[in-house]
């Protein structure tokens, strides 16, 4: 028995959470009572103790002025990268964001100038494209290869589409998601090896989306692109958080890692000319307090969340012959094609909206010709997990 409970019934309606008091408004929804919210990524999971405590003591004087940064906020990401990855980060890499989004859209805007190309491996997380359009750059698309491997929906690089990309004349910046959301893919040492070398041949400015590096399922392991890429230092850059794996991401607490003294001092140079330099005082304790004295809380939350998955692969193999899942490696998010399972033209997020009453997030937000796609987040119970394959067995098969 763990020191976490993941199996109990938290109520987050009427407490401001974006993932459960945004139903109404973000699904089109008069009453979202009833419907189980599986889309936006967070876990439905108290934090570890440490955490809360840490956040309460940061609080606890009750005079909110300027703070000084913690000098151990660093040694704690050292530390954390160190201990789980082997990765030996120096201090002098190191800076901090509000988020991973924001540390990817300064780097896009520090790397690339407007006209230029980004490449995106698709379907992949969405805020990459609306990052990319937004800062006037335009997308180049490497898709990944869709096939299948035990009887689940896999997903592999074809490093000829990848190059050919790479080698585009407007290339000039590739945001890697490593692991890969929505798909749950853990890239291997070899694969990232591979993208650095292409990358590195043809020019191009590698970052890094590493948020969800510390949630394996079991026999996988999660390998820093900077690791195993040391030739790229002088052209990439990676981004991480605590805000996944301790369910922290409220308090808006990244950091970047970016070897390159004068990479770093231009990705500055863009944080302060946005005004957007550092991360607020409690963030950076919870963080602090996550990776320096709640790592047990990560082995828990790993086998509770690879649990439910598997509950998902499995529920789809034996009920719904037409639907097609992945099998994650990483991450607690799951890919699933309900094309084949739906009448064609089918909106599948109305239809797992109102029909279903689960929220997901619908696969067209992560690429053209997902359509009939969705994300679903396991990050919550299993008798939420058990009533939602449920219910989607029943509107698929009445």
């Amino acid at each position: 028995m763990g020191k976490m409970n993941f199996d109990q019934n938290i109520n987050r309606r009427n407490t401001g959470s974006a993932k459960w008091d945004g139903l109404e408004n973000k699904f089109q929804l008069e009453n979202a009572d009833g419907v189980i919210p599986m889309w936006v990524a967070d876990a439905d999971f108290f934090v570890a103790p440490e955490i809360g405590e840490a956040v309460k003591k940061a609080v606890e004087f009750e005079i909110y002025g300027y703070k000084e940064s913690n000098p151990n906020l660093f040694d704690a990401i050292i530390g954390w990268q160190k201990k789980r990855f082997g990765f030996d980060v120096k201090k002098e890499w190191l800076t901090t964001m509000t988020g991973v989004v924001a540390v990817v859209t300064a780097a896009v805007q520090t790397f690339t100038k407007e006209g230029d190309g980004v490449i995106i491996q698709t379907p992949v997380y969405y805020p990459f494209a609306n990052t990319i359009k937004a800062n006037n750059r335009n997308i180049i698309e490497a898709p990944l290869t869709e096939t299948e491997k035990d009887g689940c929906l896999y997903y592999e690089i074809d490093f000829d589409v990848f190059e050919k990309a790479c080698a585009d004349e407007n290339a000039k910046l590739f945001i890697l998601c490593s692991p890969h959301n929505p798909l749950g893919r853990v890239w291997t040492e070899e694969e990232l090896k591979k993208m650095g070398e292409i990358a590195r041949k043809h020019g191009v400015f590698v970052v890094s989306d590493e948020i969800h590096c510390d949630i394996m399922t079991p026999g996988n392991k999660f390998t820093p692109f900077l690791k195993v890429n040391p030739e790229s230092y002088n052209s990439a850059i990676a981004t991480s958080s605590a805000s996944k794996t301790f369910n922290i991401a409220g308090l808006h607490a990244a950091y970047a890692i970016i070897p390159c003294e004068e990479n770093l001092k231009a990705f500055k140079a863009t944080t302060g000319k946005n005004s957007a330099t550092a991360i607020g005082v409690v963030g950076a304790e919870a963080l602090i307090a996550a990776y320096t004295k709640a790592e047990y809380y990560v082995d828990e939350f790993n086998a509770y969340v690879s649990e439910n998955m598997r509950y998902m692969v499995e529920f789809v193999k034996e009920n719904l012959p037409e639907v097609r899942i992945v099998n994650p490696e990483g991450t607690y998010l799951v890919w699933v094609d309900i094309t084949k399972a739906v009448p064609e033209g089918t909106d599948v997020n109305r239809f797992m909206a109102d029909e279903v009453k689960v929220a997901i997030d619908p696969g067209y937000w992560f690429g053209e010709g997902y359509k009939g796609y969705i994300r679903m987040n396991a990050a919550t119970t299993k008798a939420n997990i058990v009533e939602s394959m449920n219910r989607l067995k029943a509107a698929l098969t009445k």
